[in-house]
């Protein structure tokens, strides 16, 4: 699945504390079940339920959620719309993330994570 770059958009997303509630949020914002989800996507039912539940805190196919929801990775990640609001911590993982190859096997989406600096107002 490719994920477009949804975070040049102006979106205003809830602030929500952890994944889970974002994910849950997202989803049912889409009035989406778990089960159409998964098939809207293609990560497994059981994994969207670890996530929801907060088993799984960093799940390898965010990009995938994030473009079946219509939100930002990162939003969904770490509930932040622009970097300058990304903890140090997160900042370093999206860095990370952003910094390896598109053929790293570790890298399952191909499209940067980071969200664009705040627009000066």
């Amino acid at each position: 699945m490719v994920v477009t770059d949804r975070m040049a958009d102006t979106k205003q997303y809830p602030d929500l504390p952890t994944l889970a509630a974002r994910l849950v949020w997202a989803r049912e914002r889409l009035k989406l079940t778990q089960m159409q989800l998964e098939t809207k996507c293609g990560v497994s039912r059981d994994a969207i339920q670890k996530i929801e539940s907060g088993i799984t805190l960093r799940p390898r196919r965010i990009g995938d959620l994030a473009a079946a929801l219509d939100v930002s990775p990162a939003w969904l990640q770490f509930g932040a719309e622009y970097i300058d609001q990304l903890s140090v911590e997160a900042l370093e993982i999206a860095r990370a993330w952003d910094d390896m190859s598109d053929d790293d096997p570790n890298k399952i989406v191909t499209k940067k994570i980071l969200v664009p600096q705040a627009p000066d107002c």
